[in-house]
């Protein structure tokens, strides 16, 4: 998902790597 840190971090921070 192409999320927030926030998103991402509740998630796979696939972002944030």
């Amino acid at each position: 998902h192409n999320f927030p840190l926030d998103l991402a971090s509740i998630e796979v921070p696939f972002t944030n790597g």
